[in-house]
């Protein structure tokens, strides 16, 4: 049974409803041609921040199978930092920002999310029409899509998987698994562009997405990136204290990041010892990303973006997460650590194949 199918009994008849409600009003897509380079692509992805990395491969091979074409993308606020980084490194021309309420995560009123997406909605369905996007691809495949926009702002040719409300409004569905990593479920979507699709091996960006390289870039940097949004995923203080002293033991320089919020925590965790503490801001996460050869995690979004730069990457999390983590992330390409376990240990293996 998929995932999504084990969800409430409730929600499921809350989607049933909105996609009867909706066919009837907006009619079933039917397939139509899909052009073969396309002056006009638009990428729906509302979704959260490693997610938006995680479709960073496709957008790559969009942008190389139609190079003349105009690529726009729907995000939602709390990605709009990333997005014009994807803007500057060439990847992405349009941004359209819409902030569904279910994932809407920021620090804001409950009446304040609610107006801040219906005014988004009417703002995102006026700049898609005025795009005149030929082919439209929603990549999340869950709640939260951005199908509605698409079909009422009228791109003719819509794909999506159709797995939730206003999945009847796809002209070409994408297959879903839950046996496949959700990148390479993004990827296979390259096939409507008429290419064969990657091996998703982590996200893929070009060099202008990443700020220019400090000197002291070829330094013995770990990153640390300490606390989740999750508090399941949280290795506690204690824990992290014997990381640190190990990196500086062999070493190692830490390089702590974080939001700004974590900046006097995290000021705290590195004490006297040796290191820099990065909050704040993405520049400064990418940059720290860059400057480090090693990088250890317990969110997803920083393993994305060390991925995309090409650095090794240990992961802390729990056990019982790490089917889920595995879905996300090519965990061929990192090592998975169970918080239950001896990190410290884990860590000191897998830096003994760094010089």
């Amino acid at each position: 049974m998929l995932a999504f199918e084990q969800k409430s009994k409730w929600f499921g008849v809350a989607v049933r409803g909105i996609n009867g409600v909706g066919r009837l009003l907006l009619g079933k897509g039917k397939p139509v041609p899909v052009p073969e380079k396309p002056r006009g692509i638009l990428v729906g992805k509302c979704d959260h921040l490693g997610d938006l990395m995680m479709i960073t491969d496709f957008l790559m091979t969009a942008r190389e199978r139609a190079p003349g074409a105009r690529i726009g993308l729907i995000h939602g606020a709390w990605c709009a930092g990333l997005a014009r980084r994807l803007v500057a490194a060439g990847m992405v021309d349009e941004l359209i920002q819409y902030s569904p309420l279910a994932l809407n995560r920021m620090k804001e009123g409950f009446w304040k999310k609610v107006r801040r997406e219906i005014s988004e909605f009417f703002t995102a369905r006026r700049l898609v029409a005025r795009g005149n996007y030929e082919v439209f691809f929603e990549l999340r495949p869950f709640s939260g899509n951005t199908l509605h926009i698409a079909r009422l702002a009228g791109v003719p040719c819509r794909i999506g998987f159709a797995l939730r409300e206003f999945g009847f409004s796809v002209n070409h569905a994408l297959d879903y698994s839950d046996a496949v990593p959700l990148g390479q479920l993004f990827n296979n979507a390259a096939r409507f562009l008429g290419v064969e699709p990657r091996v998703y091996k982590g996200p893929r960006v070009t060099e202008a997405f990443w700020p220019a390289a400090r000197a002291d870039g070829a330094g013995k940097f770990a990153l640390l990136h300490v606390y989740s949004g999750n508090p399941i995923k949280n290795l506690g203080d204690a824990a992290w204290g014997d990381i640190l002293r190990l990196l500086r033991q062999s070493g190692w320089t830490p390089l702590l990041v974080g939001a700004a919020g974590e900046r006097a925590a995290l000021e705290a965790l590195k004490g006297d010892g040796s290191g820099e503490v990065c909050c704040g801001d993405l520049e400064g996460t990418l940059e720290a990303c860059r400057r480090a050869r090693v990088a250890i995690t317990v969110d997803s979004f920083v393993a994305h973006l060390v991925l995309a730069a090409g650095r090794d990457l240990i992961v802390i999390g729990p056990e019982r997460l790490k089917h889920i983590v595995a879905r996300a992330l090519p965990l061929g390409q990192c090592h998975y650590l169970a918080k239950e376990g001896d990190c410290a240990g884990g860590i000191r293996r897998a830096l003994e194949t760094q010089t």
